[in-house]
């Protein structure tokens, strides 16, 4: 099937769901302040976004209890429309891949010790796991992408990934938290270029502008960097 044929499918089966079950059932049972008011499943989708609702539905999920499957689906839900777009880019996974994949992310994520964009980390789980399976360029094959002397003073120091190296960096004010993401993505998570772009919602240019530009600065900090 084609990306869209599985989004369309999933929101015809959403739509027999949302009116079969009952969304005030699934508010109390996740105890979440910030689910008060929502009267429909399409309310409780729209929260998403807000890590305190993510956080809860995932708990819910994973008890495995009466209502688990359900606060499960929903979580799917809010993450079918990103993933179904990065699909119809990248025609190398079948979409329902993406859709199975993303239920196992679903009932595994600690979403208690995901710090922020929980919904966001779901989606790159998913891809992350993806990447491993179908056998995408390795972490080490990315850094050496840079082939510059910041790679060689990664591996020198022994830093197998970049999230210390990208956290010190926004310790000195030399990225900022939405490119840290984006390379993150490419550096750690393995995530070819052209798929983190459409992840965090860039053109593969405008991504690879930002990637270039502060890869630039970090190399002009390397010191520092490796100092702190």
């Amino acid at each position: 099937m084609l990306a869209w044929q599985v989004k369309d499918s999933m929101n015809r089966e959403w739509d027999g769901l949302a009116e079969a079950a009952s969304a005030l059932a699934l508010v109390h049972a996740s105890a979440c302040d910030a689910l008060l008011g929502c009267d429909t499943l399409d309310d409780i989708v729209t929260c998403c976004g807000d890590d305190r609702v993510c956080r809860a539905l995932l708990a819910l999920a994973q008890s495995r209890g009466p209502l688990g499957t359900l606060a499960g689906r929903v979580v799917l839900q809010a993450m079918v429309p990103a993933l179904m777009e990065i699909a119809s880019r990248h025609p190398g996974v079948e979409p329902e891949e993406y859709v199975s994949t993303a239920w196992l992310v679903i009932m595994s994520l600690d979403g208690a010790r995901v710090r922020r964009a929980v919904l966001t980390r779901l989606v790159l789980d998913t891809l992350k796991v993806l990447s491993r399976e179908k056998g995408r360029r390795s972490r080490l094959d990315l850094l050496a992408t840079l082939d510059d002397d910041l790679t060689l003073a990664w591996a020198c120091a022994d830093r197998s990934d970049a999230e210390p190296l990208l956290d010190r960096a926004r310790a000195l004010h030399l990225v900022t938290d939405s490119t840290a993401a984006l390379l993150r993505s490419i550096y750690d998570d393995g995530m070819a270029p052209a798929l983190a772009a459409s992840v965090h919602g860039l053109t593969h240019a405008a991504a690879r502008q930002r990637s270039s530009s502060t890869i630039r600065r970090l190399r002009v900090h390397r010191d520092a960097l490796l100092a702190a």
